[in-house]
């Protein structure tokens, strides 16, 4: 007797994930209107490789980028889409990063480029080049 319940229990979530979870809808026009936002990123002058930015709008979702090798970042939506919302938003970068145990490696920058940012620009409508010029000191 329990087996059949449990079927049905199964179908009913499986009806329910499906319809609510937007398979059916075209997942771009779900997004809000991204903009790109790319550039540079250095430290005393040097380009930062594998810092991880993070833009924090004012409303509206967040977007993050890692750096390459030479500093340069694009901006990605957390849908995959690339681009960031427009308006006025907080960036907070940081170079600590996560091994496979877990552990974090020191963090180069100081708390005003991360946990007490104080980077800020808007992004606007269209394409937004953003260089970030930090200091270690």
């Amino acid at each position: 007797m329990k087996r059949p319940l449990i079927s049905i229990l199964k179908t009913v979530c499986l009806v329910l994930v499906l319809t609510t979870s937007g398979c059916n809808r075209n997942p771009a026009g779900d997004l809000p209107a991204l903009h790109p936002v790319h550039g540079m990123v250095t430290l005393n002058g040097q380009p930062l490789a594998g810092a991880s930015l993070v833009f924090l709008p004012e409303s509206g979702p967040s977007s993050g980028a890692i750096t390459d090798a030479d500093g340069k970042y694009e901006a990605m939506h957390r849908s995959g889409a690339k681009g960031a919302v427009a308006g006025p938003t907080k960036v907070s970068i940081t170079t600590s990063a996560a091994d496979a145990e877990g552990n974090y490696s020191p963090e180069k920058l100081p708390p005003r480029y991360n946990e007490a940012t104080t980077l800020n620009f808007t992004v606007i409508e269209g394409d937004n080049e953003q260089n970030f010029e930090l200091k270690s000191k």
